[in-house]
């Protein structure tokens, strides 16, 4: 039986030194890119927050035939059209307007926003709009005398802010393994330097 080569010490020096090096890379790298994706996730729940701080300051006059919708709309018009943070608003349950902002793609399947209005509120997480993750914050409208009750909801998209984490983490790849690179070769110079008798 033909055994396999034995391998020099050189080669043994430099192929441990690349493997835990590589190791290492892999593990940053990994690391880097989940908390890059949580602080992400934090930021656009921070402006999220601000959003539902703005909603919540917004004085309707109680004279208005229905305070609720009145309370709604308000919040819905105080929209940047460049703005990234999407607004929607129910009346019992049901989708009656948005932020200009929002396109008629996400509005498409009102399903998903008319469950987070039946579900327990405040309530924050993610949901899918027509195929789109987004970031949300909901919150319940009532005022006394009026019987109608409103919903509340901003959305952030999360795929602008992801592209950006994965092209961080491409760029961290390719120094990595340039990185790597030049390490095998100066590791290969040192090494026969060391092993020369």
């Amino acid at each position: 039986m033909i055994g396999l080569p034995r391998l020099s010490a050189r080669t043994r020096i430099v192929g441990w030194s690349i493997a835990l090096l590589m190791l290492s890379l892999c593990v940053t790298t990994a690391a880097t890119h989940v908390l890059l994706i949580r602080r992400s996730d934090k930021a656009i729940d921070t402006e999220l927050s601000h959003e539902l701080d703005e909603f919540t300051s917004l004085r309707v006059p109680p004279a208005a035939p229905s305070p609720v919708a009145a309370h709604l709309s308000e919040a819905i018009d105080r929209v940047v059209s460049s703005s990234d943070v999407l607004k929607f608003s129910l009346l019992d349950g049901r989708l009656v307007g948005h932020s200009r902002n929002a396109d008629g793609t996400t509005v498409r399947d009102t399903s998903v926003l008319e469950g987070v209005a039946r579900a327990g509120l405040p309530a924050r997480g993610t949901i899918s709009l027509d195929g789109r993750a987004m970031r949300y914050v909901a919150v319940s409208v009532t005022v006394p005398g009026d019987p109608r009750v409103g919903t509340f909801i901003a959305t952030i998209p999360i795929a602008p802010q992801r592209a950006d984490v994965w092209a961080a983490t491409r760029l961290e790849i390719e120094v990595g393994a340039v990185s790597l690179a030049l390490a095998f070769v100066l590791a290969w110079l040192a090494a026969g330097r060391v092993m020369r008798p």
